[in-house]
């Protein structure tokens, strides 16, 4: 009984916290269809200020300095089994002068992509967005898991950011 009240109390606490993301709002786009799991060139979409307030920064467990900073929004409450918007923001930092990022994407158990699970960026610019669909298969709190490598001029760095989905809860 106290295993399954604490449990409660943890889903709860994860639901409150990841509620600002799941109320934020979207601009609808084109959709075109795509195979899964294939790479795709990603063009800059009108890039969008630095400060957009209804981004959220992905999380990162690097301790040292990345030369991007990635951010997301849900375009509304993904609901089981039917397909939701993801937008991403890449902000790259000038001091880097980063020259190609390449982005890769893995759904976790309970979560699927649809379309493209790779990403480049060959044209850097200060802001770059780019959406993406995903289809939570259950209910639950699941990770997306966005693997960035990043090339600037003098060097290459990956870094490996989480990004979370509560699908039906």
């Amino acid at each position: 009984m106290v295993e399954g009240r604490a449990c409660r109390t943890w889903l709860m606490a994860a639901c409150l916290v990841a509620l600002p993301w799941l109320s934020a709002c979207s601009r609808s786009s084109d959709e075109t269809a795509t195979t899964p799991g294939a790479t795709t060139t990603a063009r800059p979409v009108n890039a969008a200020p630095p400060a957009d307030p209804d981004m959220v920064s992905a999380v990162s467990t690097a301790k040292s300095a990345t030369p991007i900073d990635l951010k997301f929004r849900l375009a509304g409450k993904p609901v089981v089994g039917q397909s939701a918007a993801l937008e991403l923001l890449l902000l790259p930092d000038a001091a880097a002068r980063v020259v190609r990022i390449q982005l890769s994407l893995q759904g976790g158990e309970g979560l699927q992509i649809e379309g493209p699970t790779s990403l480049s960026f060959e044209q850097i610019e200060p802001a770059m967005r780019t959406e993406l669909r995903i289809k939570p298969l259950q209910e639950g709190v699941w990770t997306l898991a966005v693997t960035a490598l990043v090339d600037t001029e003098t060097s290459s760095v990956a870094r490996t950011y989480s990004i979370p989905v509560i699908a039906g809860i």
